[in-house]
């Protein structure tokens, strides 16, 4: 199956938009807390008035609830009408935004579910430091007749929904990147980055089209000359302008996400074959030539993911015997294993929980590339 219409523009779908060449560096971090005002008193409370915010938190209450379990019971349409029903009644402002919020969930709910669904998948769960990470953002028509997404208003042929202010349909992502040393330290950072449509996206029923994007791990905000494990979780928002079927049309953002993807430096592959034995060996290579301590932290993270409390064991013991150079590390690892960060679940999590894997399983339903 094919797109049609205008296609989709090559820059951004065709030849795939690169995050990181394309989008802004990371926000430079905030300003310094400024000077604490004088505290003010403490404010009376007014029992008459805390009663009646209660008498109306608890009238809304059922309401919320019932929203609540609609949504889990995969009915979002309900749970619309139910929390549209209690707005018409004209909740006070401190019970109003609570009902808001339910009630956009709600309405996502609802067009993911009858509409279209959005989701991002990955070629591959890891990658080398230096290559590139291939993903598609995955359009899915979730209806028995077919759907058009234009890609602005001017090619939606009079299907925007009235009170629609987006002018042309984009996907919004967004970049949490993770670094973590040998020494346990963590740096974060995040970046936003855009993808649109230059051409409407037509979808057969129960059809999809993918989005290509990648994420160069090459490009001087991942600092490829460190020896350290990397981790990006990716997450999103679709902001069309208008879904639009035979006779009907509608309009909402979709989230989508998240879905990580770790990145390790060259040649960290050994470790995954017998990572007890390399943790041993990382270990003691490590203790004789500091050069070498990274690898402790590359094989803590092998092992964790097949036996968390193996490794913790491993650690623990090599700490009591580490000198003053590989003790910061040992235990800046064994730190990383005991929290879940490398991976693998912590050394006391239950047994036979299977952790979720960042690539998806190969779809057999009909899929659309644009062209």
């Amino acid at each position: 199956m094919k797109a049609r219409g205008r296609g989709v523009r090559a820059a951004a779908l065709v030849a795939a938009t690169v995050i990181g060449c394309a989008s802004p560096a990371p926000p430079a971090p905030g300003p310094a807390l400024s000077p604490a005002r004088p505290a003010a008193g403490p404010e009376k409370s007014d029992p008459e008035r805390e009663r009646a915010r209660e008498r109306e938190r608890s009238a809304f209450e059922p309401a919320v609830r019932d929203a609540r379990d609609l949504i889990d019971a995969d009915e979002p349409a309900l749970a619309v009408e139910r929390l549209e029903t209690a707005l018409r009644s004209n909740p006070s402002p401190q019970v109003r935004p609570e009902l808001l919020a339910l009630l956009k969930e709600a309405r996502e709910a609802e067009i993911a579910e009858s509409w279209l669904s959005v989701e991002i998948v990955a070629e591959r769960g890891a990658v080398t430091i230096g290559d590139r990470i291939d993903l598609r953002v995955r359009l899915r028509n979730r209806r028995d007749e077919p759907l058009v997404v234009p890609a602005d208003a001017s090619g939606a042929g009079g299907a925007v929904p009235s009170g629609v202010e987006v002018s042309a349909a984009r996907v919004f992502l967004r970049v949490a990147y993770r670094e973590i040393d040998h020494l346990g330290s963590i740096v974060d950072s995040e970046w936003e980055t855009i993808v649109e449509l230059d051409g409407d996206v037509a979808l057969d029923p129960r059809a999809t089209a993918s989005l290509p994007v990648s994420i160069d791990t090459g490009e001087a905000r991942f600092r490829p000359s460190r020896a350290v494990f990397r981790r990006v979780a990716v997450t999103g928002t679709f902001r069309p302008v208008a879904f639009a079927a035979p006779g009907a049309a509608t309009f909402s953002p979709v989230e989508f996400g998240p879905l990580t993807i770790d990145v390790f430096p060259a040649g960290y592959s050994r470790f995954e074959s017998a990572p007890a034995d390399r943790l041993a060996e990382s270990l003691r290579a490590a203790a004789v030539e500091p050069r070498f301590l990274p690898h402790v932290l590359f094989g803590a993270i092998a092992l964790s993911r097949r036996d968390p409390e193996a490794c913790a064991a491993a650690l623990e013991a090599a700490l009591a015997d580490a000198g003053p150079e590989l003790a910061p590390t040992v235990r800046g690892s064994l730190d990383l294993v005991r929290r879940g960060l490398l991976g693998g679940p912590p050394p006391d999590a239950r047994r036979g929980a299977s952790r979720p894997r960042a690539d998806l399983p190969d779809e057999k339903e009909p899929e659309t590339e644009p062209r």
